[in-house]
């Protein structure tokens, strides 16, 4: 493991070898996080300061020290650092207003970033920035739109007051997509939305396999639970009226029914045009955005699958080699159960003993 301690610039300040404990994650659709502890006589004390940063070399995200904790006591004596990725430089700048004009969601989210964080010459002065109060200095965004993506309708949104951040959040994990702010080598940063690789495909060149028979994968847990999950969506334009539309969404050729049949309301009042307003083509927008809507979350609203464990380090597959966050891999869980997973958070624990490293995956909804 080579871990530097960095400044807000990306400098070089020293480089950390002796600790008591480094935890590590990454995540998919949010930010990632750690927890540094070190004796309280380290000699990295002047280095570990909130802002400044820690940088993995196996690793593409980059934490932002926070909180430094001293505790010293008859049973203990150390110091917990703790703070979260780049990615959570997102929550400093709050969405003055909405700007649904864009064609889809995903570029609602360049649209919104684009005068919080990137340096915009005036259009009268180039020379003058006009947004040099909020902008970050060489912050680039990547407009790249992951494809296969099935994406909302941008006016089912309101972000007015609520950080960059949880908009962005609140979209990547409606989507299913990925976010990075990554360092670049120049030391810029630059924004980018991503979308897994499938690697699941049994008996392909890139395949990636996890199995306990495989030996690469130990002391894993499996949960699935029906708790929360609907197969049927009824959606909810606010107060009855006959003249609007009435529109029931399911999954699949046939309609669930008796036991099997599970409701969910779903809130699509801002789709909502008043029915003294209402025009046929109005009428049949609001029904199609409705029961695009309601696919979406019947999708998220499945029967959850969630697996972890322990890799087996030294046995393929390797992380950041052959799959990367967000990957869909293989599970076999026996010779005739197996499932795609997709990996959504990854930690690393390391000690003065050892390494350990511990993948979260979530069953993919097809």
């Amino acid at each position: 493991m080579e871990c530097y301690i960095t400044d807000k610039n990306h400098n070089k300040l020293d480089y950390l070898q002796n600790f008591n404990s480094l935890i590590w994650t990454e995540r998919y659709s949010s930010f990632g996080d750690f927890e540094l502890l070190v004796p309280i006589d380290s000699q990295y004390l002047p280095a570990l300061k909130p802002d400044n940063h820690l940088e993995l070399v196996d690793s593409d995200y980059v934490m932002i020290i926070e909180d430094v904790l001293a505790t010293e006591s008859k049973d203990v004596r150390q110091v917990k650092v703790t703070g979260r990725s780049m990615e959570s430089i997102l929550e400093r700048r709050t969405i003055d207003k909405n700007l649904n004009m864009p064609p889809t969601v995903l570029n609602l989210i360049f649209m919104h970033l684009r005068p919080l964080f990137v340096p915009t010459p005036s259009a009268a002065d180039p020379s003058v920035i006009f947004n040099e109060g909020r902008a970050i200095p060489g912050f680039t965004l990547d407009e790249t739109i992951p494809s296969g993506v099935i994406e909302r309708p941008v006016a089912q949104y309101d972000f007015s007051k609520k950080t960059a951040y949880a908009m962005v959040e609140e979209i990547c994990r409606d989507h299913d997509v990925g976010l990075r702010v990554r360092v670049m080598p120049d030391k810029t940063l630059r924004f980018s939305l991503f979308k897994g690789a499938d690697k699941a495909t049994a008996g392909a060149a890139n395949s990636v396999v996890f199995a306990p028979s495989m030996q690469n994968i130990k002391n894993y847990s499996y949960l699935e639970t029906s708790i929360g999950t609907a197969n049927v969506a009824v959606m909810n334009f606010g107060e009855y009226d006959a003249r609007l539309p009435y529109v029931v969404v399911w999954l699949g050729p046939n309609e669930p029914k008796g036991m099997n049949r599970r409701e969910m309301v779903v809130d699509v009042t801002n789709l909502r045009i008043e029915p003294e307003d209402i025009t046929p083509i109005d009428y049949q927008i609001m029904t199609d955005n409705a029961r695009l809507i309601g696919q979406i979350e019947l999708r998220a609203a499945q029967r959850k699958i969630v697996l972890d464990g322990e890799i087996e380090l030294g046995m393929p597959p390797h992380y950041r080699h052959q799959y990367h966050m967000g990957d869909i891999v293989l599970f076999y869980h026996s010779k005739n159960i197996q499932t795609r997973y997709r990996v959504t958070e990854y930690i690393r624990s390391y000690t003065d003993t050892g390494s350990s490293e511990y993948p979260t995956f979530e069953a993919v909804v097809e």
